[in-house]
């Protein structure tokens, strides 16, 4: 089924706004990161878009799922959680750190972006980073992985996967992206997502 207008617009919001907040700047938000996201690539309804009959997207939060990341690297990693706001970094220490948080939405961006360097202040200063992104509507869970500048955990395993057996999961088995669109949709946003980092 393809996504209504609400959920599209609304996981769009993900890009240039995360990105921005962050102090990416808006040229290179628009060029590099939007593209990863491959919309398209969703088949939506452009006649159900024309309509302009979309929903609100409304989310009950009653009861979400968390967003956690395992780090099994051999060296610790930073995680920051990026909405319009912008969280402290959290170290993940070396072979067990664990960063969980309640599925959420933010009201100005609508997705969250859990941004994740192998530097402490790598947020700021340019290093590579994966994104582990997601966002609620229409009662349902969208999520999607992705680098910008270049690949941190490249030559080790990543891999997203939901507490909930039959939505899909997001296996990069070098640490690369495998494809241009990495984006998934659960129909429940009751169970939890976790990203391990080299496992």
């Amino acid at each position: 089924m393809a996504p209504s207008l609400s959920a599209l617009l609304t996981f769009l919001a993900l890009s240039i706004p995360l990105l921005v907040s962050a102090g990416i700047p808006r040229h290179y938000a628009d060029k590099t990161h939007v593209d990863k996201w491959h919309f398209d690539k969703w088949h939506f309804d452009k006649g159900q878009a024309d309509k302009g009959q979309a929903d609100k997207g409304h989310v009950d939060t009653a009861g979400v799922g968390k967003a956690r990341v395992i780090n099994r690297c051999a060296e610790p990693v930073y995680v920051w959680s990026v909405g319009a706001t912008i969280s402290a970094p959290v170290k993940l220490a070396a072979g067990h750190g664990n960063y969980t948080e309640t599925l959420h939405s933010d009201p100005k961006t609508g997705g969250i972006a859990i941004k994740i360097t192998r530097t402490a202040n790598g947020l700021y200063d340019g290093s590579p980073q994966t994104i582990f992104a997601y966002n609620l509507a229409d009662d349902k869970l969208w999520y999607d992985l992705s680098d910008v500048f270049g690949n941190p955990f490249a030559g080790r395993k990543l891999a997203v996967v939901s507490t909930d057996s039959s939505c899909p999961s997001i296996l990069w088995p070098t640490g690369l992206p495998p494809g241009p669109s990495q984006v998934k949709v659960c129909p429940s946003t009751k169970k939890d997502i976790v990203l391990t980092l080299c496992g």
